[in-house]
């Protein structure tokens, strides 16, 4: 593979599309959490792949498409991860009309960046989101009334809103699939509109000129009411092997594919389908070429995510090794997060992590390993800011130094250390606005009012994705409040006490109780006289 490959594999105008029927449901609650970005709530796609790839492996396997990647799209162009359905509708002037529609996530690409190394090229991208407001009601309500609707124009969920509005009034990919099905050695009679292999490129084409510039349009469009757009939703990096080769569509079978415009686009096929050639060889020697595609059930999928609880996920990395080699034909970064840090050199150290030539002797990789955490993250950072070591609480080489006052500063409600932790970015945050007392069991350790950083200890091997998930270790560590004497200027106050003396009650037996009574003045022993009592 070229670098001329990868900038045309860029550029085609394609759309990879994600259906996603069993996790985006039209008229129930969706199967898949929410994520806010600026005051908009829309699903989560990490989460969202993840159920889906867990469903499709529990109930069906698509024939021809390597395992663990049925969902997987190369984030090169731009993509449609949607719920798709066919409905019918009569019209006066078509009569019955199949019409197929849409409703999801439109992840436009906004910008890309191609990078190298000694083995791969990696493709950094990044999108815009927009968003279908319609899925997000719990009352969705979509698919109602779709059979009695005449305007075909005015059917939820079209992908278009010029003409044409749907396969079966596309005229020109009418005639291609006409042609196909009267050319075709078989004569079977086909209801639905399609074609066979031999015109899958001439569709492709007709798709990418007429079809697609008008869908990207329509579903891009936040002047419709139903349309909300998220800005930087998405974050993407794909490494392609060098010598690894897409094959231009060799499929000579006679199998029916039905017309639709919801269609992956070629690479993406490819990708999922292992539809590639490797050229593997070493320095010296003439090039051992083989037909990935012929393995698919010996290749490996690896599949890694962030976060230590499902719902807490920003990152996730694909790994797919074709069989016989110990290294991956391609890799894919996603990240959902506004902070994504340098994604190529994430996706690089990963690539790396591990790797050896082909007998095992040395690595076949030249890449220089970079730490990409913060240098603040690093113990030896500081010199004489005050510390408090976590290993005795949490079985780990991390360090709590504080970095300045607390002032101004409200620590956040919580219960656990976890709580009063917030990630910046770069390295997380504890803010310690009066004196409290971390406590694990019977082991207890005392925190002054300030602001800590969470640092990891010298010598302890820690990458960036490790340490965006430290605050696991942080759940079971409870805070306590430290009560002290009030000081002023390093002296101790008291309050002053006032004692008050009252009488006693005056008691005259077992069951009566007299008045209390106080003794006015003091009479003098001599001055009592009690007449003839």
């Amino acid at each position: 593979m070229e670098r001329e490959e990868i900038e045309q594999l860029c550029n085609t105008g394609e759309i990879e599309v994600v259906t996603t029927d069993d996790t985006i449901m039209l008229g129930g609650n969706n199967k898949c959490g929410k994520v806010n970005r600026d005051g908009t709530d829309y699903l989560d796609l990490l989460e969202l792949l993840l159920i889906e790839k867990m469903r499709m492996s529990r109930w069906r396997r698509i024939e021809g498409v390597l395992p663990g990647v049925d969902k997987f799209f190369p984030a090169i162009s731009d993509i449609y991860v949607c719920n798709k359905y066919s409905t019918s509708i009569y019209t006066e002037n078509n009569g019955r009309v199949s019409v197929n529609c849409g409703f999801g996530l439109y992840y436009s690409r906004t910008n890309y960046t191609i990078e190298e190394d000694d083995n791969y090229f990696y493709v950094s991208t990044c999108y815009d989101l927009y968003l279908d407001n319609r899925i997000m009601d719990t009352d969705q309500n979509i698919v109602s009334g779709l059979m009695r609707n005449q305007d075909i124009n005015e059917v939820p969920g079209s992908l278009r809103s010029q003409m044409p509005t749907t396969e079966h009034l596309d005229r020109a990919g009418r005639i291609i699939c006409e042609r196909s099905c009267n050319q075709a050695e078989s004569s079977r009679n086909r209801r639905s509109l399609g074609y066979y292999p031999a015109e899958r490129e001439e569709i492709r084409q007709h798709m990418l000129q007429n079809i697609l510039p008008g869908m990207r349009e329509h579903l891009t469009n936040s002047d419709r009411t139903e349309i909300s757009l998220v800005p930087n939703a998405l974050r993407a990096c794909t490494a392609f092997s060098k010598d690894t080769t897409y094959l231009v569509d060799m499929d000579e079978s006679e199998h029916w594919i039905d017309y639709d415009w919801l269609m992956r686009s070629k690479l993406q096929r490819k990708m999922q389908e292992l539809d590639a050639i490797s050229e593997s060889y070493r320095d010296g020697e003439e090039p051992s070429i083989r037909l990935l595609t012929h393995s698919l059930d010996e290749a490996k999928t690896t599949v890694l995510m962030d976060g230590g609880h499902h719902k807490k996920h920003e990152y996730m990395i694909t790994k797919v090794r074709p069989a016989g080699r110990n290294y991956p034909a391609y890799a894919q970064l996603l990240c959902t997060s506004k902070t994504a840090g340098n994604l190529k050199q994430m996706l690089a150290e990963s690539i790396n992590d591990g790797i050896s030539d082909f007998n095992g002797d040395k690595s076949i990789y030249d890449i220089e390993p970079k730490n990409l955490m913060s240098e603040q993250a690093n113990l030896g950072y500081y010199e004489e800011e005050t510390q408090a070591g976590l290993n005795r609480l949490v079985g780990q080489d991390l360090t709590l130094v504080r970095t300045g006052s607390a002032d101004g500063y409200k620590s956040p409600k919580g219960d656990t250390l976890q709580d009063i932790c917030q990630f910046n970015g770069d390295l997380y945050t504890a803010i310690v606005d009066r004196a409290m007392r971390l406590r694990r069991g019977d082991l207890s350790i005392d925190l002054g009012e300030g602001l800590y950083v969470v640092c990891v200890d010298h010598g302890t091997e820690l990458d960036f994705l490790q340490y965006t998930r430290v605050t696991d270790y942080f759940s079971d560590v409870r805070i306590e409040e430290v009560h002290s004497r009030l000081t002023i200027d390093q002296e101790v106050y008291r309050a002053a006490a006032v004692e008050i003396h009252e009488g006693r009650d005056l008691v005259l037996d077992q069951e009566q109780k007299a008045e209390k009574h106080r003794s006015f003045y003091r009479i003098a022993r001599g001055d009592l006289d009690l007449g003839d009592h």
